[in-house]
């Protein structure tokens, strides 16, 4: 409709009424001289309008419009969208637009449906000089919409704009207030990396150590920053030798930016720790930034932040919720030898177990076990025996030196009981090692634990020695093994049998014969008064019974 036709229309004075949509259209438009001539006449004038039965088809379908959406003008009254025609202004951007509806009172704190002011709406856009507009009209800088969220917030959330975010905090903006999530402005400005944001924040008394929900405080989220960088950066900036890098090269230039990047986080980070940030905040799951760097996959990466984290004060101490230290994440990850010795000398408990009962021996042997195919020691498990780890037993899982003899690293077998672990001690099933090694029928490993010092007749608690298992598996080579090793063959079992007896029992006609041979009891009886020869008769074997005979 053309200006001409809105005057016209005005000047007829029939009662139809302008409506919030209607107005919100010519806003959106920013059609600037129709706004404000229908604010002067109808406000300052009080004057309505309306349209004749014989209007034009374009007065028509503008009266038809009207007519069906018949209201009061209300310049605080929101539209369809849940827009205010002073929210429309604002988000169209237009400062004109916005002066002029606040002179003809448009309240700068009304609020739509969602809780939303013109302040926020401006804020959103980043749009300087209307915030600073309407908060000298009056606008709440600490007004809250339904989801939570604060001038400030939104700013911070938004656009991330520094001279807003300045200005709402000269004019009273709390610093510390907390969104739904539990964010700050300063959580927001650290995960958006705006500085110069950050600094005025902390000028002005924001709290360095308040959490969001997750348990996030600003400086774990700059750490977190600080580790995405690194390792989106490092593996593909870093690579190449210093020294095979051109002084004029594009590589040259990548490395110093990144070195400088790396430099600037760090400082920053250092920042924030002088002004009291506790590098030792918890998350929600009780992770410290020290736990989460050792359980960084890029070990690269992880070994330049963990002992960055060290050198400013990061406790090896503490345990998350699992009982875990960054000890036992450090090993449960194959760090370098290099960050598990830092943590070490940090202070951490080299035999500290989480509510697993796992140790860090424990992880480092699993390691050894199941990550490492050349079956050597690695120099995890050397450097914990060096700082005093001891072989544990855990309740639901085997010791060291148990989950080595079940792997059959018989390095790592060796150089535990060489350190001090006990031949003699239980697997997870409560057997005796050198049991377990005889129903894997594992004669290296046997005969490993015999030379480390396994007694060859101690039974478990079903009174299963070495020898009755490895008479079961018909095993001859580990049966004169331990026989010759002092095995005591006429030992006689609960039962009321000996091996003999068993072995005829079973219809083992060779175990038979090497028992004999060493000197097994051919005349023992059972509690039942049967001899071998007896046993072997009333299974039908006539070969065994002469074999016994003679």
């Amino acid at each position: 409709m053309t200006m001409e036709k809105l005057k016209h229309f005005i000047q007829r004075e029939v009662h139809t009424n302008i409506t919030p949509d209607f107005l919100v259209l010519l806003i959106e438009k920013k059609d600037y001289s129709k706004v404000e001539y229908i604010l002067k006449n109808l406000l300052d004038d009080h004057i309505s309008f309306s349209f004749s039965s014989t209007s034009t088809s374009s007065k028509r379908k503008l009266r038809e419009y009207l007519l069906g959406n018949m209201d009061i003008l209300d310049l605080n009254k929101e539209n369809k969208k849940g827009n205010t025609p002073l929210i429309a202004a604002c988000k169209k951007m237009d400062v004109k637009m916005v002066e002029l509806l606040v002179k003809y009172g448009a309240e700068v704190n009304q609020e739509n449906r969602y809780g939303g002011t013109p302040l926020m709406t401006a804020c959103q856009n980043g749009d300087v000089v209307i915030v600073d507009f309407l908060i000298h009209h009056g606008a709440d800088v600490n007004k809250i919409d339904a989801q939570g969220n604060s001038p400030l917030i939104l700013s911070c959330k938004k656009n991330n704009n520094d001279s807003i975010v300045r200005l709402l905090i000269y004019y009273g903006a709390d610093v510390n207030y907390q969104d739904q999530y539990g964010y700050t402005a300063l959580i927001l400005s650290c995960k958006n990396e705006n500085e110069v944001i950050l600094h005025d924040l902390m000028d002005h008394e924001a709290d360095i150590n308040k959490e969001n929900k997750n348990g996030q405080t600003p400086l774990t989220v700059y750490i977190n920053n600080y580790m995405k960088y690194m390792l989106d950066h490092d593996s593909t900036e870093t690579t190449t030798a210093a020294s095979s890098i051109s002084p004029f090269s594009k590589e040259k230039e990548k490395k110093d930016a990144f070195l400088k990047r790396q430099t600037h986080y760090e400082d920053m980070i250092k920042k924030f720790i002088d002004h009291g940030a506790d590098i030792n905040k918890q998350d929600s799951h009780g992770n410290s930034m020290l736990m989460i760097a050792c359980q960084n996959e890029e070990k690269k990466v992880g070994k330049k932040i963990i002992k960055f984290l060290l050198d400013h004060g990061a406790d090896v101490t503490i345990e998350n919720e699992d009982g875990d230290t960054a000890l036992l994440m450090a090993i449960r990850n194959d760090h370098y030898e290099s960050v598990i010795g830092d943590i070490l000398d940090h202070g951490a408990d080299v035999n500290k177990e989480n509510k697993k009962r796992e140790t860090p021996l424990y992880l480092a042997c699993f390691n050894d076990c199941h990550l490492h195919e050349d079956q050597r020691v690695s120099h995890t498990v050397k450097l914990l025996i060096d700082y005093g780890a001891m072989d544990y037993q855990t309740s639901d899982g085997p010791s060291p030196l148990a989950l080595a003899c079940e792997k059959g690293n018989i390095y790592l077998v060796t150089f535990l009981i060489d350190h001090g672990a006990d031949p003699n001690s239980n697997d997870r099933h409560g057997d005796p090692l050198l049991i377990c090694a005889c129903r894997k029928d594992d004669r290296v490993l046997a005969r490993c634990l015999v030379e480390c010092g396994a007694e060859i007749n101690k039974a478990n608690a079903y009174h299963d020695t070495p020898l009755k298992i490895v008479c079961h598996h018909e095993n001859i080579p580990l049966l004169r093994y331990f026989i010759e090793q002092g095995g005591d063959i006429n030992k006689v079992y609960p039962n009321g049998h000996t091996l003999l007896t068993l072995a005829c029992l079973n219809r083992h006609d060779t175990i038979v014969k090497v028992l004999v041979d060493y000197g097994a009891d051919i005349n023992f009886k059972t509690c039942h008064g049967d001899t071998p020869l007896k046993i072997v008769r009333k299974n039908g074997n006539r070969a065994l019974a002469n074999y016994l005979i003679r």
